[in-house]
């Protein structure tokens, strides 16, 4: 799970890097000391949980979470036992007294993936960002891709279509190579979905997307390979 750290304690930051370091499954992207680059980063990244201090100068852990806390899980870190009840008002996983141990550090790691384990153990889905929200779509689900300027469109076997910001390259490594292929420069398939493929189009379903010359040959070959 992809995890960063908030606290102004340098000493802190050090901490949790050396236990992340030590788990697994635990990604810790990044660490921050300044609230306001940490806000950006989750509203431009995808987190599953952050560990957050509380008594920081420019604004308290608690404010911080009210504006991220659809998006993201928390485990407050602080020596302040007078937040704990704050905190789990505010729905924080867990609430970790400094100093603690990495036992105690690995208890906050249960209990958040018993609170999403299928999220976070299993890959056959893929973290987005939408409206400063986190999705997690279904890879199976996902039936084509197109881009759109500086976003990208995903359209699912429910007929939704998902505007994401990110790029072809991005999303493309993200995906099974075995089951999404860049047929034109602007769409990804899944190679699954595809319904009939004539002079040049792929079908899919009633939807028709353009096989470009670049990716022609290697589409082809794989195609009649399947």
């Amino acid at each position: 799970m992809n995890v960063i750290a908030l606290d102004d304690e340098l000493p802190a930051l050090r901490i949790l890097e050396h236990y992340c370091s030590e788990t697994e499954n635990v990604d810790l992207k990044k660490t921050f000391s300044d609230p306001r680059e940490a806000l950006q980063y989750i509203r431009l990244f995808p987190v599953d949980v952050i560990f957050l201090d509380i008594n920081m100068p420019t604004v308290s852990g608690l404010e911080f979470y009210e504006k991220v806390k659809d998006d993201v899980h928390v485990v407050f870190t602080t020596a302040h036992h007078e937040f704990a009840l704050n905190a789990f008002d505010l729905g924080a996983v867990d609430y970790l007294l400094k100093p603690f141990s990495y036992e105690r550090f690995l208890q906050s790691i249960r209990k958040i993936m018993a609170i999403v384990p299928q999220q976070l153990a299993e890959k056959d889905y893929i973290t987005l960002r939408t409206d400063y929200r986190l999705l997690r779509l279904p890879i199976s689900e996902i039936r084509f891709i197109q881009a759109y300027d500086d976003y990208m469109k995903i359209y699912d076997i429910n007929g939704k279509v998902t505007v994401v910001r990110s790029t072809m390259k991005s999303l493309l490594d993200r995906l099974p190579s075995s089951e999404f292929k860049r047929i034109h420069r602007s769409y990804i398939v899944a190679v699954g979905k595809i319904t009939s493929l004539r002079n040049k189009i792929v079908y899919v379903g009633t939807h028709e997307i353009p096989l470009g010359k670049a990716y022609e040959a290697d589409f082809l070959a794989f195609f009649n390979e399947g």
